[in-house]
């Protein structure tokens, strides 16, 4: 009787051990689901979730997300206000995950070391996604201080429902909550107040807006302060005199919401103040500077600058850069030293001849000369024309101005020493066929398709156009063929400037798809100033199998790209 009771005590004992056991299972499952923030190093597994309850969960999370795949798939739960004052915070390094501010509000942000990509996120990831967080504090960097915002310095997720109270000072891209957002990056809903600075690439939502801003509202003061802004050119090289916007010794590109923007920009209002009086250049209520899409934005802050300043857009591309490249100024240098040298062998030749004639060549000689001496000297001294200010700039015009205030006075010399041609036929035979040469190099044309960027030529049986008549370097760009009946697409070409062949795949029967190639830049990293090679695209249409049935033609003419033909049917 006694061992029928031990064994039903100990199989009683055992069930209960079984279901702990459980217990304890179903626990460990759910901790792999919920937690608190992570120490740095540990490793997270897809669809975890974070509370931050404290000062040191944020700081924790702060140290585990230095590697840019820890954050990938893991939501954050903001559950209170915080106060970083004091604290050893200095941003979250890099974000790919979804963190969920639950309306509260992180103070006392302070953010002032040496380093570019600075804000609360240094980087927000693509796919990550950054809702319902108040910041407020300060963001001043040192240093090169680029890509500088309340919330993060760059942008590649989705950001909503956000705001940024405080100030942020920088140096180039500088945004009240972004310092650039990237191309797929979005911002909606969000809110600024405060104050922005910063020289080039300015605003008060974004410094730089290449995807989308959406239902923002700034009252940010930005650039309003007078802010002397210093220009290093000591190591300056031609090469780099193609992007002249950081050469200006003033604020550039700032605006209400965005600095400059390819992007687009809707439904955004600013109410804030931006710029100084007398000083900028691109300053707008909205956008400062903008090759994208503007939208039912309002503007009730008063902008000030010194030129290109509207109540919604600074300046609107396509807009004129200053070219001091080298090339094009040698160019134009040896061009004019050929032309001086023709003239020097005229003057040889005419030596025994008449002093009317050698006196008018002498003066005519002169003038080449100083053309040809001012063309060299922007070629070879532009970095001390420049000499840090705009005034350089006027200062390279007027010798322009110059050059072609002398042109009426060296044509007029040259007629009245034709008047003495007739006293001296047989020793100016050179003359006159340098004079010749000289007439085919001014005879020059200008072809409007050497200054586009995408050129399409087609022959007879259709037509084609693109997707794009300004493409970015490193875009795609779609030809679209329209063969006319009976036709269909035939040999195509795609080539660049150096008359390289660009490669290219059909999408379908009509459609081509190429990369827009790369002259200079960096179309990835930096595409604001990646500039395109030119590039032509030639098109052939051939007659279909079935074209005498599809048209009922009793003839049938096919042309190449670059030409047409035309006849006369005689009964």
């Amino acid at each position: 009787m006694r061992t029928r009771k031990a064994a039903s005590l100990l199989l009683s004992l055992l069930l209960v051990l079984g279901l702990l056991s459980g217990a304890a299972g179903a626990l460990a499952d759910g901790a792999a689901e919920t937690g608190t923030a992570p120490e740095a190093g540990a490793e997270t597994a897809p669809g975890v979730s974070y509370y931050i309850t404290s000062l040191e969960d944020l700081l924790a999370l702060a140290d585990a997300c230095a590697v840019d795949s820890y954050s990938q798939n893991v939501t954050v739960c903001l559950q209170t206000d915080l106060d970083l004052a004091g604290s050893d915070f200095a941003s979250i390094p890099t974000f790919g995950g979804v963190f969920e501010g639950g309306g509260h509000t992180i103070s006392g942000l302070s953010l002032t070391a040496n380093r570019s990509h600075t804000g609360f996120f240094r980087y927000i990831q693509p796919g990550a996604v950054v809702k319902e967080l108040n910041l407020s504090g300060e963001v001043k960097p040192g240093g090169s201080a680029q890509y500088a915002g309340g919330l993060a310095g760059n942008n590649a997720g989705s950001i909503r429902d956000c705001s940024f109270t405080g100030t942020v000072e920088a140096l180039t891209s500088t945004g009240g909550l972004v310092g650039a957002n990237e191309e797929g990056g979005s911002i909606e809903n969000c809110r600024v107040s405060g104050s922005v600075t910063g020289q080039h690439y300015t605003g008060g939502i974004a410094g730089q807006n290449l995807g989308s801003i959406v239902r923002c509202v700034s009252s940010a003061s930005v650039n309003t302060t007078s802010q002397e802004v210093a220009a290093d050119v000591s190591n300056l090289s031609l090469t780099e005199l193609d992007s002249t916007t950081e050469l200006i010794n003033d604020y550039t590109d700032t605006g209400g919401i965005a600095g400059f923007s390819s992007g687009v920009v809707s439904a955004c209002m600013n109410t804030g103040a931006v710029g100084y009086e007398h000083m900028g250049y691109n300053i707008g209520g909205i956008v400062g500077r903008q090759s994208g899409y503007v939208e039912s934005c309002t503007n009730s802050g008063s902008i000030l600058g010194r030129k290109e300043v509207g109540g919604i857009i600074g300046q609107m591309e396509p807009y004129l850069t200053l070219d001091l490249s080298a090339s094009s100024a040698e160019n134009l240098s040896k061009e004019l030293t050929k032309l001086h040298d023709l003239l020097d062998a005229a003057l040889l030749n005419a030596g025994d001849g008449s002093s009317n004639i050698t006196a008018r060549l002498n003066t005519v000689s002169g003038y080449m000369g100083s053309a040809s001496d001012d063309l060299a000297y922007i070629a070879g001294e532009t970095v001390d024309f420049v000499d840090n200010t705009v005034a350089s700039v006027n200062d390279i015009l007027s010798r322009i101005d110059y050059v072609s205030d002398s042109a009426p006075a060296i044509l007029g010399d040259v007629e009245a020493a034709g008047g003495h041609i007739s006293e001296a036929m047989g020793w100016l035979g050179e003359v006159n066929r340098d004079l010749d040469i000289i007439g085919q190099m001014q005879g020059s044309s200008y072809n409007e398709t050497n200054s586009r960027l995408l050129s399409i030529t087609t022959g007879s049986g259709g037509t084609a156009s693109a997707s794009t008549t300004n493409p970015a370097a490193g875009s795609e760009v779609l030809i679209y063929f329209a063969p006319d009946l009976g036709y269909g697409v035939g040999q195509v070409e795609v080539a660049d400037a150096d008359g390289a062949a660009v490669p290219y795949s059909f999408l379908d029967a009509n459609t081509l798809s190429f990369t827009m190639p790369t002259l200079s830049g960096d179309p990835a990293n930096d595409p604001v100033n990646a500039r395109a090679k030119a590039v032509v695209v030639r098109a052939a249409f051939s007659p279909a199998a079935d074209y005498f049935e599809q048209t009922g033609s009793p003839v049938c003419v096919s042309t190449t790209a670059g030409g047409s033909t035309s006849g006369l049917l005689k009964r």
